[in-house]
């Protein structure tokens, strides 16, 4: 009885958590999108007029799904988020190369595979010409550099960043957050904060975002580096900081999906236990499905009727 009222609750819940995580795109269409050999998502909402393009790179061992909660809440907002997953990473058949350990090797690969995405994303309809960047871990360094090089990006969000080419004044408009459990990145968020203005504290902003030389750093509380993705103060900053940079108000709520994913995996965890007892059951059984007539008391048999 237990194992039933274990396999229902978790099945339920699961339901629940797909519904909700489902309903997160309503009003928003996805469309998809490659770039040479390169897989890439569009998101764009129902109706929206032109506006900013907002590219969404992830981290090492990642891919364009953990960045929903970004694609989501951007275009949501009105901007045209297009989220790819990188060589070597999710869907792109084309594995990693280069060395790792030389900026003029991977570095400049995935640089220049997100320069092809950019201007791919530029060039869709709805696109109105301004760039954004948003990066996680590995990819908060190329897309400080790209914008270094690339004068068409207005902003930068880099999460968990870690990059040594910041400097006091480039690039343009950067906002670094980073998780509060994430000592030493928090660090390297206010390392780069004062650059610009060495008295700079958490949670300051530096400059004026509306003119190009903003810079700010927050920390998102009782998070850690995947966290992060889906916090609500990481989402909530990087929008605040998208529109003060394109001079654009958004009264759209940030897609909060982490409890939710949470939420499925654990029903999925918990669906095991009752499954794992029915197969045992089963495969323990001498009556054969098709000529048992045992009562509903034979739960393996009366299942498989």
């Amino acid at each position: 009885m237990l194992r039933r009222i274990v396999l229902i609750a978790a099945a339920g819940l699961a339901l629940l958590a797909v519904a909700q995580l489902e309903g997160d795109g309503r009003g928003v269409t996805r469309t998809e999108l490659t770039v040479g050999a390169t897989p890439a998502t569009v998101y764009r909402r129902d109706g929206a007029p032109d506006s900013p393009v907002v590219v969404i790179a992830h981290g090492f061992a990642g891919s364009r799904q953990l960045m929903d909660s970004f694609a989501l809440t951007l275009a949501r907002a009105g901007y045209v988020a297009v989220s790819f997953d990188f060589e070597g990473h999710g869907r792109n058949p084309k594995p990693m190369s280069g060395d790792v350990t030389a900026i003029e090797g991977t570095t400049q690969l995935l640089m220049d595979e997100l320069g092809r995405v950019a201007d791919a994303a530029l060039s869709l309809p709805g696109s109105d010409g301004r760039l954004a960047l948003v990066g996680h871990s590995m990819a908060s360094d190329i897309v400080v550099r790209q914008a270094i090089r690339d004068d068409r990006v207005g902003a930068v969000v880099a999460v968990s960043m870690f990059s040594r080419a910041v400097t006091g004044d480039a690039p343009r408009n950067l906002l670094a957050v980073a998780g509060a459990w994430e000592a030493r990145l928090a660090a390297e968020a206010l390392q780069a904060l004062r650059l610009a203005d060495p008295q700079a504290a958490i949670g300051q902003t530096v400059g004026d975002p509306a003119g190009g030389a903003g810079r700010r750093a927050v920390l998102a509380p009782r998070v850690e580096h995947v966290g992060v993705l889906y916090s609500a103060t990481t989402l909530r900053e990087t929008l605040a900081w998208l529109d003060a940079s394109f001079g654009r108000e958004s009264d759209a709520a940030v897609v909060r999906r982490g409890g939710w994913i949470a939420l499925l995996m654990g029903s999925v965890v918990a669906l095991g236990w009752p499954l794992a007892g029915a197969m045992r059951r089963l495969r323990g059984h001498p009556c054969h499905p098709s000529g048992c007539r045992a009562t509903r008391s034979c739960w393996p048999c009366w299942h498989l009727r």
